[in-house]
């Protein structure tokens, strides 16, 4: 039971840790923003998650990455030594990293899905094996049937996938 379960606590891990950066990340980005740079600061935070999720396309992300950090320098007035600006920086660095994890999960629990789509079989061992089937409770995928056929033909499947009928 432990061993169907394990693939999926990969994407869970990335998307507590994507959840858990993306909250920290918008808590420092809004931080001691005033009222008129508030909208400003949004923008830029939405930005950094939308260079995070498109890591992948890196000419993409980098522009919306430095056009991030130029909104927030504009929040800012250009201010380098504000301590503030520091803080707000590092919300939008744990943003952009929010938005790449929560990318990698999802790529992951996509490709264990749509891999369950392709190959019932492996995916639902057992009860559903016909009852002729010689291996029925060790995974119904592996099961063959020697066929009685001169020159070595390949085994025959007990089970077709799709049709959820018996070979014959």
């Amino acid at each position: 039971m432990l061993g169907s379960r394990a693939p999926i606590s990969l994407p869970l891990a990335l998307f507590g840790a994507a959840a858990f950066t993306i909250l920290a990340g918008a808590s420092f980005n809004i931080q001691d923003q005033k009222a008129e740079t508030v909208l400003l600061a949004l923008l830029a935070g939405v930005l950094a998650f939308g260079a995070g999720v498109a890591w992948r396309y890196w000419k993409y992300a980098t522009g919306a990455g430095v056009i991030a950090i130029l909104i927030q320098l504009l929040a800012h007035h250009f201010q380098l030594g504000d301590r503030s600006l520091h803080i707000n920086l590092a919300g939008l660095a744990a943003l952009g990293l929010g938005g790449m994890l929560f990318t990698i999960g999802y790529q992951k629990v996509t490709a264990d899905i749509h891999g369950r789509v392709r190959d019932p079989a492996t995916s639902w061992p057992g009860p559903t094996a016909p009852a002729s089937c010689p291996r029925r409770g060790s995974g119904w995928k592996r099961c063959a049937r020697r066929r009685s056929t001169a020159g070595g033909a390949p085994p025959t499947p007990c089970w077709r996938p799709w049709s959820r009928t018996p070979s014959s």
